[in-house]
């Protein structure tokens, strides 16, 4: 798995139209959203989840206020709960041959909130968007969280034979910034 600061193609966020989660405060979550994306679209792009098509004309008219060049960001009609991505939507990792594959995590709202169905399908939107492209089977692959379990324990038997013969890889083209 690739560390969070590591080169990558895009930043993934969901745009704020849930009221009760910002009381008071959600006009000033939208500014500071805009101004999140008009500092990140200059050295990558922005894929943007919006709940519905209201919140994406929101969004794509508070992106222009703040000068944000269409080229650099995506907006995704994706229903969504909450706005957390880094807790509900799949962790980003490659295979041996440089694939994109996403784990998808089983997500409860911290068992804070009651509503959070929509949040549990975040990750296969995230997949039928298209954006990811495809790994060799056709689809982008799914792991899950036994899978990926599995996957580190064996991969903990053969780090130390693995880091001694292994090379620093770039990240495949298709997701390089």
């Amino acid at each position: 798995m690739p560390a969070e600061w590591a080169p990558h193609a895009a930043t993934w966020i969901a745009w704020p139209h849930h009221e009760p989660d910002w009381p008071g405060k959600l006009e000033a979550v939208r500014w500071v959203y805009a101004e999140i994306v008009r500092v990140l679209h200059r050295y990558e792009r922005v894929e943007i989840l919006c709940h519905n098509e209201d919140v994406r004309e929101d969004a794509r008219t508070r992106l222009n206020a703040h000068a944000c060049n269409p080229d650099g960001y995506r907006l995704h009609v994706v229903p969504n709960d909450r706005v957390w991505l880094r807790d509900s939507a799949p962790t980003f990792v490659h295979d041996e041959p440089g694939n994109v594959n996403l784990v998808n995590w089983s997500f409860n709202a911290w068992a804070k909130y009651d509503n959070y169905t929509l949040d549990i399908q975040v990750g296969t939107a995230i997949e039928d968007t298209g954006v990811l492209g495809t790994s060799p089977s056709g689809s982008a692959a799914w792991f899950s969280e036994a899978e990926m379990s599995f996957a580190r324990s064996t991969s903990r038997r053969t780090s130390s034979r693995a880091a001694a013969s292994s090379k620093r890889r770039s990240p495949p083209a298709s997701i390089s910034a």
